[in-house]
């Protein structure tokens, strides 16, 4: 390679360690979800502002994407368009991480979120070829028991892509 020649970020292979599923679905991914969403609502709905007060008044914006990650179908094709959208990124490798009794609103069993999530992962990382594992979160301000159960379902899907455990959300709960 010559010293003039310039490479583009996106050529680069990338890590990815820290993706929320909730805060980093796209427009696109949005969409493709609820179809007639406009910039406009989705900019309003989904997208923190640059600037927000704490943590506190962030954590408003990813209720609008979990309310749309409550069935298997949603949540499979929000998984899928993630990665692919993190492949044409040059991404190789990522750990998304969720809460999975946050995506039980409709019915879903958290153990059902999680096998839909792995089973997502696998399909995604063997189209893109970026390797997709996943960290479940508990947090802050669930019960011991919900957080036991979370630790329980990192155990139960160790061997499918499920890498760790996370405590999340706002500090003030601690």
């Amino acid at each position: 390679m010559g010293p003039n020649r310039k490479i583009a970020f996106q050529d680069l292979p990338k890590i990815e360690l820290h993706v929320h599923l909730d805060t980093s679905l796209s427009y696109q991914n949005i969409r493709a979800l609820r179809p007639g969403l406009t910039v406009a609502e989705y900019n309003q709905e989904y997208v923190a502002p640059a600037q927000c007060r704490d943590l506190t008044d962030f954590l408003r914006y990813p209720a609008s994407a979990i309310a749309l990650l409550q069935t298997r179908e949603n949540l499979f094709a929000a998984l899928g368009q993630l990665v692919r959208e993190m492949a044409a990124d040059g991404v190789i490798y990522t750990e998304i991480r969720f809460a999975p009794l946050l995506h039980t609103d409709q019915g879903l069993q958290p153990q059902e979120v999680v096998e839909t999530v792995c089973q997502a992962a696998r399909e995604a990382e063997a189209e893109t070829g970026v390797v997709t594992r996943l960290i479940l979160c508990t947090l802050r301000h669930f019960a011991a028991a919900q957080s036991l159960e979370t630790a329980d379902l990192v155990i139960a899907f160790r061997d499918q892509g499920v890498v760790g455990l996370d405590l999340a959300a706002d500090e003030a709960y601690s």
